[in-house]
C-alpha cells in the first residue's frame, strides 16, 4: 500500500519571480526551492530541525550522501542530480567535498580521506602515469 504524501497549493503570485530566480540560481525544482524555504523559516522560528545524522560510519561517498541525502538537499548547493550521482558511486568535485562537509560539520581532511579510500584505483592510476618527456633528436 502506497502512502501518498502530503501537499499544499500556495498562491505565489507576488513572489514567483524571486522563487524562480532562487531555484534557478540553486538548481532546484520550484517545488524544492519553496520546501527549502519553508525548511529554514521553521528552523529559525525554533519550531522544527533538519533530522539529525545517523551514528553509523559511513565506508565510502556513496553511503556518507545516503545516510544524509536530505541534509545535503537542503543544506548546500549542490544540485540534487550530482547528490544522486554522488549516492550512486561517482566521484564528487573538491568543491562539493567541501560543501559536504561545512553542511556535515565534518573535517574536511576527514571527508577528503573518505573520497581517497572510496575511490583508490584514481590514485594508483595517477601514480602509475608516465611523466611525458620530449627525446631530443
Amino acid at each position: 500500500m502506497t502512502t501518498q504524501k502530503k501537499r499544499v497549493q500556495v498562491y505565489i503570485d507576488d513572489i514567483a519571480h524571486i522563487l524562480e530566480k532562487e531555484a534557478k540560481a540553486e538548481r532546484r525544482s520550484l517545488g524544492a526551492q519553496a520546501r527549502l524555504l519553508i525548511d529554514e523559516a521553521l528552523h529559525a522560528r525554533g519550531l522544527w530541525s533538519l533530522p539529525a545524522p545517523r551514528s553509523a560510519n559511513p565506508q565510502t561517498i556513496a553511503e556518507l550522501v545516503t545516510l544524509n541525502f536530505y541534509r545535503l538537499i537542503t543544506n548546500t548547493r549542490i544540485p540534487q542530480n550530482r547528490l544522486v550521482a554522488y549516492r550512486e558511486g561517482a566521484k564528487p568535485t573538491e568543491i562539493d567535498l567541501v560543501r559536504m562537509a561545512y553542511a556535515l560539520n565534518m573535517d574536511e581532511d576527514t571527508l577528503i580521506e573518505l573520497a581517497e579510500r572510496s575511490f583508490p584505483q584514481d590514485e594508483k592510476n595517477n601514480d602509475e602515469k608516465e611523466p611525458i618527456t620530449q627525446e631530443a633528436k
